[in-house]
């Protein structure tokens, strides 16, 4: 079984205009591919490299990757883990058959010293244009800042590589955990605090505490992708929460570390939760692979934050749609039984509130099911078509949330 990408997905939806990725698996063979300062040594599901020698590189000839805009495969993936004090960039470059030998390069940067394999997309756009990606070359360097990258000139560095992918745009692929309710407590799903500090997330509640003088910030980076490829694209930035803050009543969101931003405001001082819908269409870098994303609490006057109190965010989600604001308070106010269960749950409320809605969705915030109800008390939920393993069903009423999580046997 291949190995499960830590804390990442690739959720491809596949349309029937869409082309199949080009894969390499590297299970037992390099694939084709050559290597330059590295020694090869073949896995069962990867392909194990040394390096031997100064500026280390990875080929593959007659690719043949179509870049026309109509089929073009504009987004790569590859999947490894670098152990110890590796390289921290990889430059991907490529020649065209019209010029096999003339290479352009994107940069890539990686982490070194990772506990598991992890996936890193690169946009591929650039190259769209008559003809195919004829030859590949992966140099792996260290990532200074600078275009070219420092040489890594270190013997003895291990990369793991499990696969690396192309894959086209054309069917509204996403590449991405769009959806966030931090239902796993002590799982910030890799969301990081800038100026600020987070506790939690707890009961599905992650807590954020900003402070004063700076501008606090909820931040993810190179670990999720939104891809917003045509006109279905995931636009809205759709974020529960309550505002517990006296003085912070906006919300200002930007991509890859932009000064451009789009802004939400907010009401402070909140007794339950509003979900907000923000437009981020007008941020230019809201195009193609987005993979850092910032979200800042700030006080519209003062364009600082302030410590006057915490914000408690329930999810946060990327949608092709723009959410209704609601406000819901979360409350106790569903049973549900078995659990564990092999077919069948049930669900019935504890105080004669009718249902509005119900999702299901795996450990990985990935929705499995929603459902719609009106005028409806109890509900009962056939799961024989799920996989083993831990869920969370969220149930609405017109004022009420809960998630509960439940078991499939």
């Amino acid at each position: 079984m291949k190995k499960i990408t830590l804390l990442l997905l690739f959720i491809a939806f596949t349309f029937l205009t869409s082309a199949q990725p080009i894969t390499w698996n590297f299970d037992a063979s390099n694939d084709g591919w050559t290597s330059t300062n590295l020694t090869e040594v073949t896995g069962a599901n990867a392909l194990q490299l040394t390096t031997s020698g100064s500026n280390p590189k990875f080929d593959r000839a007659a690719a043949n990757i179509p870049t026309s805009s109509a089929n073009g495969y504009y987004f790569a993936s590859i999947t490894l883990r670098i152990a110890g004090a590796g390289p921290t960039l990889v430059r991907f470059g490529y020649a065209k058959n019209s010029n096999p030998t003339n290479f352009s390069y994107i940069n890539r940067p990686v982490t070194n010293n990772t506990p598991g394999f992890v996936t890193y997309y690169v946009d591929f756009t650039e190259s769209t244009g008559p003809g195919s990606i004829s030859n590949l070359s992966l140099e792996f360097k260290n990532n200074d800042g600078t275009a070219s990258g420092a040489d890594f000139t270190d013997n003895g560095a291990v990369i793991e590589i499990d696969n690396i992918s192309f894959f086209d745009g054309s069917g509204g692929d996403e590449v991405s955990k769009t959806n966030f309710d931090f239902n796993l407590d002590y799982d910030t799903d890799q969301w990081e605090p800038e100026n600020a500090q987070l506790q939690g997330p707890m009961g599905g509640i992650l807590t954020f505490e900003p402070q004063d003088g700076a501008v606090s910030t909820l931040l993810t980076t190179s670990t999720y992708y939104v891809v917003p490829t045509n006109g279905s694209n995931r636009k809205f930035l759709n974020i529960t929460l309550r505002n517990n803050n006296s003085s912070i009543d906006e919300i200002r969101v930007t991509a890859e570390f932009s000064s451009t931003f789009t802004v939400q405001s907010i009401t402070t001082s909140d007794t339950g939760y509003k979900t907000y819908s923000i437009d981020l269409s007008a941020i230019p870098e809201w195009k193609s692979l987005v993979s850092s994303i910032g979200i800042s609490f700030v006080n519209s006057t003062t364009q600082q934050s302030s410590a006057s109190g915490n914000i408690l965010i329930d999810e946060i989600s990327f949608d092709r749609d723009r959410l209704s604001s609601s406000k819901f308070e979360k409350s106790d106010f569903v049973a549900l039984s078995p659990n564990p269960s092999i077919d069948i749950i049930n669900l019935s409320s504890k105080n004669n509130l009718n249902f509005t809605k119900l999702e299901i969705t795996d450990i990985n915030g990935r929705l499995i099911k929603s459902i719609a109800l009106e005028n409806v008390s109890k509900k009962e939920i056939n799961i024989s078509e799920l996989i083993k393993g831990l869920y969370f069903v969220t149930i609405q009423s017109e004022n009420k949330i809960q998630t509960i999580k439940f078991i499939k046997k």
